[in-house]
């Protein structure tokens, strides 16, 4: 519970690898929504969110280098 509120109803979609490994993440609440690709390692993903007032496209490399675009 962030700030003491209880989080909204939310609906997950995965998409997952033969192995159960999830690679498509797809979530949405009434704050807003997220859409997440993992790479071959958990380290390489790419993160597109819109939150509330906030919105941000993350990507992140295997080595830990990160860019986060925000507008």
């Amino acid at each position: 519970m962030p700030n003491g509120k209880p989080y909204p109803d939310t609906v997950m979609l995965r998409l997952s690898d033969p192995k159960g490994r999830p690679e498509v993440q797809l979530g949405a609440s009434e704050l807003g929504a997220g859409f997440g690709l993992i790479g071959y390692t958990d380290e390489t993903q790419v993160l597109l969110q819109a939150d509330g007032p906030v919105s941000l496209l993350k990507l992140v490399n295997r080595d830990g280098k990160q860019r986060l675009i925000q507008p």
